[in-house]
């Protein structure tokens, strides 16, 4: 035990009393100065250096009653030492301080010193951090007569090490974190690098050509996911998130999700049996939200089931609440980890971890997506190697809900019976040079006529001389972004005839007043499905215009 630099006097003792208080304070620890001063050559001067430190010094005795305090007890207990003097301990420092105070003080008692540091919510002046040490007060021949505490109020800077010890958790979290993304990452690229190199070496046949091309799809698909999750989690933290919210049949999207995971389903051999109603389940949702969300439940489902094992869906409607229930019979969930199940990057105990394990984010999104549609997310287990079984509660939509959605069903239909369009005049805008090429590559095998520019003034000038039908404008481009062109070309004449779409990393959200310059949005990478989907609703409206 180390007091280096506390200087205490004994003055206002008794000699005996100061006698035995120098043997102690040096036997505790012999960097301790102790300044024996009589009491007739004090009495008319203020007490020493031991009423100055901002320690507070008592000594006790062996029933623990006060028997000697400084000065600086009386700023904490609001009375003179004198007046503190055979004061029990437990009635001085309040019943919650002794319970963290007697063990130690009971071991000093026995001959020990002791050293720590503590919380200590203190009857009179509330909760301090303190640093408090406990010295054997003893004879010469060692029987111990007593102890001296000795308690420094370390608050302030308590404060600044809790703050010191949250960052470095949330470095470590953060390192964490990125590794594994890092780890994540690697494990599909790995898959692709392989197949792309057998590719390149020129020896596949017509087999394995296909087979490479549809692992490349879809550990792609997969990474896509990975990237699409994380953002996401970052928008509803930010509270950017974008939600298109009408009336949507439950049915029809969990067939949708079904339809979605079939190939991972599939690859696990897992049997599916869904149980529908037979009449719709309307509620108030967005449609691709909901969609994800059943989608993450899904996989977490087949994720955590071995192969070969069983998954249920059920859906029902009663007392105006649509309940969706996914189980599982697979690897089951403690009763400690239920609780923190939903949070960010979480994931099952190491035992139960898969070799496709993923960041831990997609319950997260489950329960941050249903929750901002209104609706609640429970999970129940018998424990390990028992399944899981969650639910989504929404709440049900009116009558009228289910003619709306019946009449823009059929407003599509007879949109989609129109006819289809010849290809289009697609122009891309990106400062990837490599992101262009296959843009229009990919453009051109769907059918379209495309060309491309890197910077947003080659836009403009070739949007003014031959109008496109459609342009793919990225945001982030240098000298000029894509926001700045799109301003630029909404004073334009050409902008009637040209559909503008914004092509980003960022959601439509996080464009803010600026989102109202294009006329759609499709986040990165924008594959075929995506393209697809948009390049068709342009062609259906270019054949209702002709």
């Amino acid at each position: 035990m180390s007091n280096r630099g506390l200087r205490l006097t004994t003055e206002g003792l008794e000699s005996s009393q100061q006698d035995t208080t120098e043997a102690a304070l040096r036997r505790g620890g012999d960097t301790v100065q102790v300044e024996i001063k009589p009491k007739a050559l004090v009495d008319n001067r203020p007490r020493a250096q031991v009423d100055t430190r901002p320690v507070l010094i008592a000594r006790m005795t062996p029933a623990l009653h006060v028997s000697f305090t400084n000065a600086a007890y009386a700023d904490w207990f609001g009375a003179p030492p004198p007046a503190l003097l055979g004061t029990p301990v437990r009635e001085l420092v309040g019943e919650a301080a002794y319970k963290v105070l007697r063990e130690p003080l009971q071991q000093s008692l026995a001959g020990e010193a002791v050293r720590f540091d503590a919380w200590l919510t203190l009857r009179a002046v509330g909760r301090r951090y303190c640093r408090i040490e406990c010295i054997p007060d003893q004879r010469e021949d060692g029987e111990t007569i007593g102890l001296f505490a000795l308690i420094t109020d370390l608050t302030p800077e308590a404060g600044l090490h809790e703050q010191t010890q949250g960052l470095e958790m949330a470095g470590q979290h953060r390192n964490e974190v990125l590794s594994r993304i890092g780890h994540e990452l690697r494990n599909p690229l790995t898959s692709v690098r392989s197949v792309l190199d057998q590719l390149f070496l020129g020896d596949a046949d017509h087999v394995t050509h296909a087979r490479a091309l549809q692992l490349i799809d879809r550990q792609t698909r997969h990474m896509e996911r990975l990237v699409r999750d994380l953002l996401d989690v970052a928008r509803i933290r930010r509270g950017s998130i974008e939600l298109i919210m009408a009336p949507r049949d439950l049915r029809e999207l969990v067939q949708e999700s079904l339809q979605a995971m079939e190939v991972v389903i599939g690859e696990h051999r897992h049997q599916v049996q869904v149980e529908l109603p037979d009449a719709p389940v309307m509620v108030c949702a967005d449609e691709t939200r909901l969609v994800q969300v059943v989608s993450n439940l899904l996989d977490n489902a087949a994720k955590y089931t071995d192969d070969g094992g069983q998954i249920s869906v059920r859906l029902r409607s009663d007392e105006g609440v649509a309940r969706l229930q996914i189980e599982d019979s697979g690897c089951g969930i403690e009763a400690d980890a239920i609780t923190g199940l939903f949070d960010a990057y979480s994931q099952a105990p190491p035992a139960l971890h898969r070799a496709d394990g993923g960041l831990g984010l997609g319950l997260t999104l489950v329960k941050q997506l249903v929750e901002l549609q209104g609706g609640q997310v429970a999970v129940y287990s018998d424990g390990p190697q028992c399944g899981s079984l969650f639910e989504v509660s929404l709440p049900v939509t009116s009558e009228r809900a289910k003619q709306v959605k019946q009449i823009r069903k059929l407003a599509a239909t007879t949109a989609l019976d129109t006819g289809s369009a010849s290809g289009l005049r697609v122009l891309v805008v990106d400062d990837n040079a490599e992101v262009v090429k296959a843009m229009i590559q990919l453009l051109t095998v769907m059918g379209h006529q495309a060309s491309g520019v890197s910077n947003g003034s080659d836009a403009l000038a070739t949007i003014a001389v031959a109008p496109p039908d459609l342009v793919l404008l990225d945001i982030g481009l240098p000298e000029m972004d894509g926001i700045e062109v799109a301003r630029r070309l909404s004073g334009m004449a050409a902008r009637a005839s040209v559909k503008l779409v914004a092509m980003s990393g960022y959601a439509a959200g996080t464009l803010g007043d600026a989102a109202a310059l294009f006329d759609a949005h499709l986040l990165k990478p924008a594959g075929r499905d995506a393209l697809g989907a948009l390049l068709s609703s342009e062609g259906r409206k270019r054949s209702l215009d002709r």
